[in-house]
Order: structure tokens, then C-alpha cells, then sequence
């Protein structure tokens, strides 16, 4: 999952993980990414095209990102502490994701800062996904409702 800072806008048909065209699900600036199955130690980088607002040219800005998973042999979940990158604007950055508990590193080599801070940005980006979930359940139901009445 990676959090996009506020106001970045997801350029369509721009992600691409490992190289190969991928398409993220989108909610606000929440894009989430699957990746399927990974051996351990396997690394996958991911790489999208943000729109930033105008205006805020020459300014560095906070990504969050997070990874998680499942163990195939034992069912249980696997996570990894939040990772924070600060963006400058006009350079290209990717993310690669180690689901072992480790944080996320930069393409460009550099350690992200952070690793394993408060939980407060995930609980807050669960709350907002649960959210988003809820009014697009609701917006279907009184579609639905409007429909057939």
C-alpha cells in the first residue's frame, strides 16, 4: 500500500512493477498493489507517475508506504512497519517491498527514514479505506434503490 501525499493525483496507466505494466486500486490517494506470491528475499519494485498540485513546484513532500502479506505455509499475516520517503518534486522514486518485517528501500539506493514509527498513519489509512469502502457501498445501495423504485 503506498500512501500518496496530499493532493498527488495517480497518472493512469503509469504503474509498472518490476517493469511490467500494472494497474493499482485506487482509493483517494491510497493505491494499493498486488503482488501475488513471493519467495523470501524476492524483491519487486514499483513504479507510478504522480500529478502534483500546481503551485507547489520545488517543494519536498512525506510518502508513506506499507507492505503486507500471507506465509502460504502458515496462513498468518505478515507485516511490515511504515516506511516514510520524502519526495522531492521533479525526481523519479520507486519503492520495493521485503514482507518480512523489513522496511522499504528506495530505488535510488538510500534507506527510507522511520521504519516502524507510530501507528497512527495506518490506522488512520485503514479508517479511510473502511470509509471509502462504506460510501461506495452506499452510493451502489441507493443506486440500487433508485433503480428499482
Amino acid at each position: 500500500m503506498d500512501v500518496m501525499p496530499f493532493g498527488f493525483t495517480y497518472v493512469s496507466g503509469s504503474g509498472k512493477i518490476d517493469g511490467a505494466s500494472a494497474t493499482p486500486v485506487i482509493t483517494g490517494s491510497i493505491l494499493i498493489w498486488s503482488l501475488g506470491d513471493l519467495s523470501s528475499g524476492e524483491v519487486n519494485v514499483i513504479e507510478y507517475q504522480a500529478v502534483i498540485p500546481s503551485g507547489n513546484q520545488g517543494s519536498t513532500y512525506t510518502n508513506i508506504a506499507y507492505a503486507s502479506g500471507k506465509q502460504i505455509r502458515t496462513g498468518l499475516g505478515v507485516n511490515s512497519g511504515l516506511a516514510y520517503s520524502k519526495v522531492p518534486v521533479g525526481q523519479v522514486l520507486s519503492l520495493s517491498a521485503n514482507i518480512v518485517g523489513s522496511v522499504l528501500g528506495a530505488s535510488t539506493g538510500e534507506v527510507l527514514p522511520a521504519a516502524g514509527s507510530p501507528n497512527d498513519y495506518l490506522i488512520l489509512a485503514i479508517a479511510f479505506i473502511i470509509l471509502g469502502f462504506s460510501l461506495r457501498g452506499m452510493a451502489d445501495r441507493k443506486k440500487d434503490y433508485e433503480k428499482n423504485n
